[in-house]
């Protein structure tokens, strides 16, 4: 009996649209400029960015305070498959593509960057490893002076695709110049982890105070957003109506359409920011504080028995609760009232949450439902901070475990039926 469903349109993939695959790499590539442009932020002397561009001749276009330029590509590759030789079609264009640069802009450029989420070949030195011929290349004054066979077949292949009415000695001594100034860098992040590795990049570069990872990921996801939308045009769509109206409207235009794609520091402080303050934690509905917490434990201790939890636990109950006031009160003096009780507040809701949870199954009618409810809390608490560890602080299980207590000290968890508090 065949119980393979019939393939329709909800449930296959298409094998002829590489339209998602197209939208990814143009992603990729903002992210490279998102992770560059936090270099607005460094105090790193030797490399001062005045401004970026986003698909502004290149990938990314890197403008420094010197007035130089440097041209970046960026070429991406799943796993699986051959690392990038010298002679891929990729990278013979990408090379190519820098030599019209450099020969339409003569002296602007001081560097070319190929930049790969993968590798380069380097199994053996000949002339497919791209690595091992820009290392050759350097070591040369001139271009005259290159003995190296496969550099000098790799140059002239360069040259075979350049399409200038130029001589070939001019052709190749400027390939050769290119070259020169050429780097190769495999150490980018995969596909699937460049959101990760911009949020943990972002606190190199700026202070963040203490966002968490959950609150950088998306702060990381908005500068991203920012490049893509910088080298998509995006802005220009408003304004083409109100070109014509201007003496010049192709100077105009084009004027536009550059400024785009400009990004300069105030443009990323700005969305770093906007995004920080964004970024907001859990909160509660009530205007809960750290100062207004009850700081003794009968209730706990009232409702823990009634729930018919053991001796043992409620003490082990009493000593969490304690060390998780007391953790509070730290934050309080380190941080001020308000990012204390922000955090407080997450804390709040996702313990609550799964005290909730974890009541609603234990819940009982007939008999006591405590300690059954307490295994299912702690075993839901060691599983959170596990699984989502930056939603937590920094927190130990112990001091988790605190506030539920505390919780339970402000009515808002039950370990039994509610009843009446006796005055």
């Amino acid at each position: 009996m065949n119980n393979v469903p019939p393939k329709t349109l909800l449930n296959s993939l298409s094998q002829n649209d590489p339209g998602d695959d197209t939208q990814r790499r143009y992603r990729y590539q903002a992210f490279y400029t998102a992770l560059l442009s936090l270099e607005f932020c460094s105090t790193n002397p030797d490399l001062d960015i005045d401004e970026l561009f986003c698909e502004h001749h290149e990938d990314t276009l890197v403008r420094l305070s010197t007035g130089k330029f440097i041209g970046v590509q960026v070429k991406t590759r799943q796993s699986g498959k051959e690392p990038f030789k010298s002679d891929d079609r990729q990278i013979l264009s990408s090379i190519v593509r820098f030599t019209n640069l450099y020969i339409e802009y003569p002296k602007e450029f001081c560097r070319f960057v190929i930049a790969t989420n993968y590798a380069f070949w380097t199994e053996h030195k000949n002339g497919k490893n791209l690595p091992h011929l820009l290392e050759l290349v350097k070591s040369v004054g001139s271009d005259s002076e290159i003995q190296n066979r496969p550099l000098l077949s790799y140059i002239r292949k360069i040259c075979s695709k350049i399409q200038r009415d130029i001589p070939d000695e001019e052709k190749h001594r400027i390939v050769f110049e290119v070259l020169k100034i050429v780097e190769a860098t495999h150490d980018l992040p995969k596909f699937d982890d460049i959101e990760n590795k911009l949020a943990c990049s972002i606190p190199q570069y700026y202070d963040a105070g203490e966002a968490c990872l959950d609150e950088l990921i998306y702060v990381a996801r908005q500068l991203i957003n920012r490049m893509f939308e910088a080298g998509s045009l995006q802005h220009v769509s408003a304004q083409k109506a109100y070109f014509a109206l201007f003496e010049n409207p192709t100077k105009r235009r084009t004027e536009e359409i550059i400024d785009g794609k400009r990004i300069r520091r105030d443009d990323v402080l700005n969305v770093l920011q906007k995004a920080i303050s964004e970024s907001s934690s859990l909160t509660t509905h009530s205007s809960v504080s750290i100062a207004d917490l009850p700081s003794d434990m009968r209730l706990l201790e009232l409702k823990m028995n009634e729930g018919k939890i053991s001796l043992q636990n409620i003490r082990q109950a009493r000593d969490n609760k304690y060390s998780a006031e007391l953790l509070l009160q730290q934050w309080v003096y380190k941080y001020g009232v308000e990012k204390a009780d922000k955090r407080f507040k997450q804390l709040n809701v996702i313990v609550g949450n799964e005290c909730q949870e974890a009541y609603d199954i234990a819940f009982s009618n007939d008999k006591p439902f405590g300690q059954n409810m307490l295994i299912d809390v702690r075993q839901r608490l060691r599983n959170r901070i596990k699984d989502e560890p930056s939603l937590f602080y920094k927190c130990i299980y112990e001091h988790v475990l605190g506030i539920s207590g505390i919780l339970t000290e402000m009515c808002h968890v039950w370990w039994s039926k509610e009843f009446e508090i006796p005055e």
